[in-house]
C-alpha cells in the first residue's frame, strides 16, 4: 500500500516525488499551487496526528519556511 509500480518505476500515491524540486524553496512559493492530493504543512514543533494517509503530501519546513522535506503520509 502507498506505492504501485509502473514502467519499473517506484510511484507513491500522493506523487511525492514529483514535487522534490520544490526542496530549498520558500512554502511562499507553493501558496497558489494546485495539488492533486490534499497536503499538509508542517512547521517546526508543530503537533500533528500519527495516522498515515497514503494520499496525503506532507511538506516540512523549517524556521524560515523553507521547504526541508516532501513526502507521503
Amino acid at each position: 500500500m502507498g506505492c504501485s509500480y509502473a514502467d519499473d518505476k517506484k510511484v507513491s500515491e500522493c506523487r511525492a516525488e514529483e514535487y522534490q524540486y520544490l526542496i530549498g524553496e520558500s512554502i511562499e512559493n507553493v501558496n497558489n499551487m494546485d495539488f492533486e492530493s490534499k497536503v499538509r504543512i508542517i512547521k517546526p514543533n508543530m503537533m500533528v496526528d500519527m495516522r498515515f494517509i497514503s494520499t496525503r503530501l506532507n511538506i516540512r519546513v523549517d524556521d524560515d519556511g523553507k521547504i526541508i522535506k516532501i513526502f507521503c503520509g
